[in-house]
């Protein structure tokens, strides 16, 4: 009975994964990881070489694309993650209550919003099969003890360090529950045998060279770099104790947010139970996860991200062990409320303890139901369409240059594209190797210190055009960026959704109108007409990087001083179902509409600009502003003092707000309605 009803939960919950599944890749890492597993190349740091071994075998399978193949991997892992989690609660009850709790605990477990996301797409399957390891490595020692169950877990471990580096927080509780006094001949069997699981990260120089490659660790510094994720903590200096403390939070938090109240109170009175029957085994349990927690709040929180939130966003998945050991403790709660309760209450106990944050739980498919989303695949496809081959394609690490490794490393539709990736990867020696077995042209690039040294960070437009003028030998150098700043703009020729980097002496042009909507027009934009637009962060980044694209012949029309044209270009751009630079957006319609003294429309956007950006000064402005074009002086005159309350020296406040008294008192305008000597901004 107890297999089956484990069973029908795996297939129960494989099929909603299967049904909600991406069809090529979520707009995270994916793009990255099934590109290493297909040609088993090298993950970020710290490479994640147990999940590349794992996908390399799933992307062999005879079914689907090779996207489908690695993401049904993660699909896989997240069901045996639930069973897992089922399983270790049926062994610790015994009991026909409670395995029927125990699988109600799973099927909340399987619908929480972060494992059910993480089931979806291949770099969720990383965190799902750290769960694997190290709750299998608990089970062990709970199930058949520390003498017999100690040589099991230690290969768990030690294969849990290679898929995550996490995992290395759980030998401390995995040494305590191996009992004392300590017997150093299973202690020392158990060392070796998890030095032997960790060791499979000697394959990480096996596959230098293959695409993707991250450090590219050849030789054994840079083999330690990448494990020891030093790429990553070079910021260790640089931390924020308010963002620890607001991670910290955020993390015990994870039972109320990702399963509901219900499910928390169900988990938190079942770790009360589970303390007073079997302490040593919740000890264990819960130990892992919450060192884990306090890592991540103490490590990994870089200042230079402006709010805490996406990279609260991004620490989500590093908690799912926590969630699967809350969901055996659920089990637990809702035993702890069926004993409680008296018998003719026992139907409503089981209604409010499983109906409640199930239903809650599956209440989120609309959100999470990923089966039609190719907003990344068309996005790397529309980027590719545009360049001329052979070419260079400079790009930023980030969710913009991510799906590129689709065509450029799985599909293969990208021949004669070499994507060179300027930050992180250029700032060591390894990526310079790289880039020279790769480019003739940039050999020699490293023994000189590379065309980077002694300029700003790699970010920079001064570094992409020192790198593209010494890469132009190897064809057209393109450069992914919808946005372009500084001394790179007057070098950027628009080429569909690329810029071309043009040699020294040349100048670029912006794109207009026209060819914005004939590059618009041959794109796949599958997603974004008639659609709900998607509500992960990286994707927000895309429709950002299409919104730009199509406000930027609005901008340039409104400096040539194309008014009607102007509004015209950024009205259509607002209408994407992206988060479009809105309020930017909103402050140049308000200002052309100003200059055709529609003051109406102009008052309009500036305050539907200050309701997305409520603390800029300047959009205020030109809301007083636009209210005394209309006559609206009480109310220009209340927000000019607000703006220099908060600002005294703000130049436009003060200039609009002297000019608007000296209107009042002196003489009326010549035209009615427009006030002299106010422009607006």
């Amino acid at each position: 009975m107890r297999r089956l009803a484990l069973a029908a939960l795996f297939l129960a919950s494989f099929g909603l994964y299967l049904r909600s599944m991406h069809p090529a890749f979520q707009l995270d890492d994916s793009p990255w990881t099934i590109a290493a597993c297909v040609n088993l190349g090298t993950q970020h740091a710290p490479g994640y070489p147990v999940l590349t071994l794992l996908g390399r075998l799933a992307a062999s399978l005879p079914v689907g694309s090779v996207y489908f193949r690695v993401n049904l991997l993660a699909a896989v892992l997240g069901a045996g993650g639930v069973v897992l989690a089922a399983g270790i609660a049926s062994a610790l009850f015994p009991t026909g209550a409670g395995l029927a709790a125990a699988v109600a605990a799973g099927a909340c477990l399987a619908v929480s919003r972060i494992w059910w996301e993480c089931a979806l797409s291949a770099k969720g399957g990383l965190y799902l099969l750290n769960w694997l390891l190290v709750a299998g490595a608990a089970a062990f020692l709970i199930w058949k003890g520390a003498r017999r169950g100690a040589a099991l877990a230690a290969l768990a471990l030690g294969l849990g360090a290679a898929a995550h580096w996490m995992t290395v927080i759980w030998w401390f509780p995995a040494l305590a529950a191996a009992g004392r006094p300590w017997d150093r001949r299973r202690l020392a069997v158990a060392v070796v045998i998890g030095a032997l699981g960790a060791g499979i990260y000697l394959q990480l120089p096996l596959c230098a060279g293959r695409e993707p490659a991250w450090g590219d660790p050849v030789t054994a510094r840079d083999l330690a770099d990448t494990i020891l994720r030093r790429s990553f903590l070079a910021q260790a200096g640089m931390r924020k104790a308010s963002l620890t403390w607001l991670q910290a939070g955020h993390g015990l938090l994870t039972p109320v947010r990702e399963g509901g109240l219900a499910f928390a109170f169900l988990a938190f009175a079942g770790c009360a139970a589970l303390w007073h029957d079997r302490r040593r085994a919740l000890a264990l349990l819960l130990a892992g996860p919450l060192l884990t927690l306090a890592s991540v709040s103490v490590l990994a929180n870089p200042v230079h991200l402006s709010t805490g939130q996406l990279y609260l966003w991004l620490s989500d998945r590093f908690h799912l062990p926590y969630l699967g050991v809350l969901a055996v403790a659920a089990a637990a709660g809702i035993l702890l409320l069926r004993r409680a309760a008296p018998t003719r209450w026992v139907p409503g106990v089981w209604g409010l303890a499983v109906l409640l944050p199930l239903a809650g739980g599956l209440g989120r498919f609309g959100t999470l139901d990923h089966s039609s989303d190719y907003l990344g695949h068309d996005y790397a496809a529309n980027l590719v369409s545009g360049a001329r081959t052979p070419a260079v394609l400079l790009a930023e690490a980030d969710y913009q240059s991510f799906p590129l490794w689709g065509p450029l490393a799985i599909d293969g539709t990208a021949d004669g594209i070499t994507f060179v990736i300027t930050n992180p990867f250029l700032d060591r020696p390894a990526g310079w190797r790289r880039l020279a077995r790769r480019l003739p042209a940039a050999r020699g690039l490293e023994e000189a210190g590379g065309p980077l040294r002694g300029l700003p960070d790699a970010a920079s437009s001064v570094r992409i055009v020192a790198l593209a003028d010494r890469l132009r030998a190897a064809g057209p150098v393109y450069h992914l960026s919808m946005c372009s700043f500084g001394d790179l703009r007057r070098r950027l020729a628009f080429r569909s959704l690329l810029f071309e980097v043009g040699p020294p002496g040349t100048t670029g042009r912006p794109p207009d109108a026209p060819a914005v909507a004939r590059v618009f027009a041959r794109l796949r934009l599958r997603g974004l007409h008639g659609e709900s637009p998607p509500r992960d962060e990286a994707a927000w980044s895309v429709l950002d990087g299409y919104g730009q694209l199509l406000a930027m012949p609005g901008h340039t029309l409104f400096l040539a001083g194309k008014l009607e044209a102007s509004l015209a270009a950024l009205r259509a751009a607002l209408r994407l179902p992206g988060r479009v630079n809105r309020a930017a957006e909103l402050n140049v319609i308000g200002q052309a509409c100003g200059r055709l003294n529609r003051y109406a429309e102009a008052e309009n956007a500036f305050r539907e600009a200050t309701r997305i950006e409520p603390h800029n000064l300047d959009f205020w402005t030109n809301v007083a502003t636009a209210c005394a074009a209309q006559g609206n002086t009480e109310e220009a005159m209340r927000l000019f003092g607000w703006v220099l309350e908060r600002n005294p020296r703000h130049a436009a406040a003060r200039a609009n707000l002297a000019a608007l008294r000296a209107r009042l008192a002196g003489p009326p305008p010549r035209r009615s309605g427009v006030p002299s000597g106010i422009p607006l901004p």
